[in-house]
């Protein structure tokens, strides 16, 4: 099936294929952006502000390694007379303070900062120990150096500070607990791990003492105090190990590639794969070379070698998979390229139950059609937020990603998926793409969006706001700026008020998200966008083909978060990217309002999207998008 649609004021052709269909807005994005600013009096719109000028006038503070903990952002900044240092905020000038104060032209130059049940870690210098492991508690009495591993100026260097605590079900009470690598000239660098005292900030491995030592990286804790991390132990090459944070209980998993070569682990991720509701099996998830089948995608199973490959580029070429992007647990969405469509996005459905007692039987990892068009989009997805939970219940979810368009360059685009539990006790997470499409063409050559974050959300299963994408792109008319978005071009706007330059590092506490940027009168500073909450929402049609020339009634619901209003205003329904129909939200005995339109069904397969206005209160929002079939 092909189908015509507007993308910019002209037409374009597009091959619709299996069950991902591409939907394009028929009304040009920027008459779409200018009727939506026309009629925007009264309703909700996200604000920019500048949190401080910490270093005045044009000259740059340049904040990095911005850190969410609680309600508190962490961060480094660079001020004169102080040199880099770490600092925190409330989201207000006020309440933005210098937490170190080491002399000198450096300060005290934090870097890989990571939040810990309370506590922030990070690795910092100062002239008497050099560069050592520190913490703070968000005061400047309790921002300390933890441990000086390497007594004097030589400083042991941490490097890859990791949170040891995994993904627990059910989950206990967490514990302060870090696990990083750090260098001493007898043991060359190692494991190391840190309760935040310097009793017990102590080495976990040992292995290949000297100057080389086990060099760990990617570190990904799974479950307890368990993590699988890439280690070279000079004999084997770079291979994954396993540690439970103890010497006996820290080896290499797998053997991936005999040789000094090593399979080099890459992106490891930990999932809780969930089976039913009697029980989890934990694995993680990574790209290796195992010299056999190329750069593949491979899940290991805790404590259940070998690890097995997704030979998603049958071959020594490989797929070089990118990292894992969860929807549904288990189950999620990757970049890999194969000879015949170039990088592409690929679903991952979950591998099956150990023990495999006929070798190598990993998961499906299957192209998702509906993005290139032959020549390869190159994918890189962001994380995955819920925008609904049907009657079912089925949480609805979306996953934006920045792709190739052929002729546009790079831009925005949604996948739009339903999560499913297969039936019974034995029943495991699954999901399908129900819609792959462009939102927004912000430039007509490559916006190339960046930085996608979604503010408001939660992961599926939850029953919060729905979720708000903020990024940065460019358009023809602008250097890179930051953006937000609902997945409709109409709704996909630049953020109003000051001129920000090349914002980055987008961090997200509630619904605001702080970002370094620039501009002409301060120079690169700390700024913030607070964004009013947006509904989530859902759309129901029939479940099945209808005959054509019957009547279908299409039903939006809206889910406000508990205690919070009910959404006013109207929803418009949209048909292949053109305008149906409009319908006033319906306040409803139990649950949210909901919009319903009765359309005549055409013949073959349409695709249905309703987009919320918005009101005082929320953001609009965008539904998923679902299939009418007329036979």
């Amino acid at each position: 099936m092909a189908r015509t649609c507007q993308v910019r004021g002209f037409a374009t052709a597009l091959a619709v294929t299996g069950t991902a269909t591409v939907t394009l807005a028929a009304m040009p994005a920027s008459t779409a952006r200018g009727a939506a600013a026309a009629g925007a009096a009264g309703l909700a719109r996200p604000a920019v502000s500048l949190v401080d000028d910490l270093a005045p006038g044009p000259a740059s503070s340049d904040p990095q390694d911005l850190t969410a903990m609680h309600k508190t952002l962490f961060f480094t900044a660079w001020t004169p007379g102080h040199g880099r240092q770490l600092w925190k905020s409330n989201g207000t000038a006020a309440g933005t303070v210098m937490l170190t104060r080491v002399p000198g032209r450096s300060g005290a130059d934090p870097e890989d900062l990571t939040a810990a049940d309370g506590v922030l870690f990070f690795s910092a210098r100062d002239p008497g120990h050099g560069r050592e492991l520190w913490k703070s508690n968000g005061t400047v009495a309790g921002t300390t150096m933890v441990r000086d591993i390497v007594p004097g100026p030589a400083g042991s260097s941490p490097q890859d500070i990791t949170y040891a605590i995994g993904q627990q079900l059910p989950k206990p009470g967490n514990r302060v607990l870090v696990y990083f690598s750090a260098h001493t000239a007898a043991a060359g660098r190692q494991l190391w791990k840190s309760n935040g005292t310097a009793a017990g900030t102590v080495m976990v491995t040992d292995v290949n003492p000297g100057r080389g030592g086990l060099r760990p990286d990617d570190i990904a804790p799974l479950t307890g105090t368990t993590a699988m991390f890439s280690g070279d132990d000079g004999v084997h090459g770079r291979e994954p190990w396993v540690t439970t944070g103890t010497r006996a209980g820290t080896a290499m998993y797998e053997n991936l590639r005999p040789g000094r070569a090593g399979s080099d682990p890459t992106d490891i991720t930990p999932e809780i794969y969930q089976v039913g509701i009697l029980d989890t099996l934990p694995v993680w998830y990574f790209s290796a070379d195992d010299g056999t089948h190329g750069r593949e995608f491979f899940v290991a199973y805790q404590g259940d070698p070998p690890a097995d490959v997704y030979d998603i580029n049958p071959g020594r070429a490989g797929s070089d998979p990118g990292p894992f992007d969860s929807v549904a647990s288990e189950t999620g969405l990757l970049a890999a390229t194969t000879k015949t469509s170039g990088r592409e996005l690929f679903e991952v459905q979950q591998p099956p139950f150990p023990p495999i007692s006929s070798g190598p039987q990993p998961g499906t990892a299957t192209q998702v059609p509906g993005v290139g068009l032959g020549n390869g989009s190159s994918p890189v997805p962001a994380p995955t937020s819920q925008i609904g939970l049907t009657p079912q219940p089925e949480p609805v979810t979306r996953t934006y990603f920045a792709a190739n368009l052929a002729g546009h360059g790079r831009q925005l685009w949604q996948a739009d998926e339903t999560i499913s539990l297969s039936p019974g006790e034995s029943g495991t997470f699954s999901f399908s793409v129900n819609d792959v499409r462009v939102v927004d063409e912000t430039s007509a050559v490559n916006a190339d969006p960046a930085d996608l974050t979604s503010v408001g959300g939660i992961p599926v299963g939850g029953t919060r706001t729905g979720a708000t994408e903020v990024f940065s792109a460019y358009d023809s008319g602008h250097d890179r700026r930051l953006w937000y978005s609902d997945g409709w071009s109409g709704n996909t706007r630049m953020t109003p008020g000051p001129v920000t330059s090349n914002p980055g590092d987008i961090t997200v506490i509630g619904q605001t998200a702080y970002f370094a940027a620039s501009d002409p009168a301060h120079g690169r500073e700390l700024w913030k966008l607070t964004v009013p909450p947006a509904p989530q929402m859902f759309l129901l049609g029939p479940v099945s083909a209808v005959t054509t020339g019957s009547a279908v009634t299409l039903t939006a619901t809206m889910q406000a978060a508990a205690k919070a209003p009910q959404p006013s205003g109207s929803v418009t329904f949209y048909e292949d990217g053109a305008e149906i129909g409009s319908a006033p939200l319906t306040p409803q005995a139990s649950g949210g309002p909901t919009a319903s339109l009765t359309i005549t069904a055409t013949s073959g397969e349409h695709q249905i999207v309703a987009v919320y206005s918005g009101d005082s209160h929320y953001l609009p929002a965008t539904s998923n998008t679902t299939p009418v079939t007329g036979d």
